[in-house]
């Protein structure tokens, strides 16, 4: 454990430790509190993440420290002085909404079918408690990863596997459509002052993962006598 040398706010993507003796690996995550983070590098004496874009696209790392809160818990502001406990856990809770960066965990899907018109997708899903799959789809590779789901139709967000039982629909003409499968971890995964909650330590299942489309006829190859 260590102590943070200075106090950081809810959205803070550096943690400022006191220097001590105590050696912390290159990556990890740490009790703060009531709040866990991950972080994804070490910065000197102090621990950091990545931050997300104040505009999607522009990658500028000028929004809130992307690893902050994680497992459910709440990000919060911390004073000079608190303990900075390395903290085990099972799997990452490298995800967070709104957000493009390489240190993101996802489990990630393409296919590319020139001229292909992709009329939707479905799959199917195990939850777990307090633990939910979440697909994010996108049918324009010029489309930024942390748009707005609500604003920018090149961006779908979904949390079943389908709709009224029939596929998700996607209508669009694309050479290429991805996707990205992702965890998000609900409020009260974990906490620590019981210590009963599970969410934080199960593991969601994805089952099975399906598209349909249409694509015209391509000659791959030929050859003349």
């Amino acid at each position: 454990m260590s102590f943070l040398a200075s106090g950081i706010g809810a959205r803070d993507a550096t943690l400022s430790r006191s220097r001590t003796r105590t050696e912390f690996p290159n990556e990890g995550t740490v009790l703060i509190g009531e709040e866990l983070i991950h972080y994804t590098r070490l910065e000197g004496a102090g621990l950091g993440m990545p931050r997300g874009s104040s505009v999607p696209g522009a990658m500028d790392a000028q929004a809130e420290g992307l690893f902050r809160g994680r497992f459910g818990t709440t990000p919060a502001a911390h004073s000079a002085g608190e303990a900075v406990i390395l903290f085990p856990f099972r799997y990452w809770d490298r995800w967070a909404q709104r957000a493009d960066a390489s240190e993101l965990a996802y489990f990630g899907l393409s296919l590319a079918q020139p001229s292909a018109f992709w009329t939707g997708c479905f799959f199917e899903k195990e939850d777990a408690d307090a633990a939910q799959i979440g697909v994010l789809q996108r049918t324009d590779p010029d489309a930024p990863w942390d748009a707005d789901p609500e604003r920018d139709a090149r961006i779908a967000l979904f949390w079943s596997g389908d709709e009224k039982g029939k596929p998700h629909g996607i209508g669009k003409q694309s050479d290429r459509v991805d996707w990205r499968i992702f965890v998000q971890y609900a409020k009260g995964a974990f906490d620590l002052k019981t210590g009963m909650p599970h969410g934080w330590r199960q593991t969601p299942r994805l089952k099975l993962f399906g598209v349909t489309s249409y694509a015209p006829s391509l000659t791959l190859r030929s050859v003349e006598r």
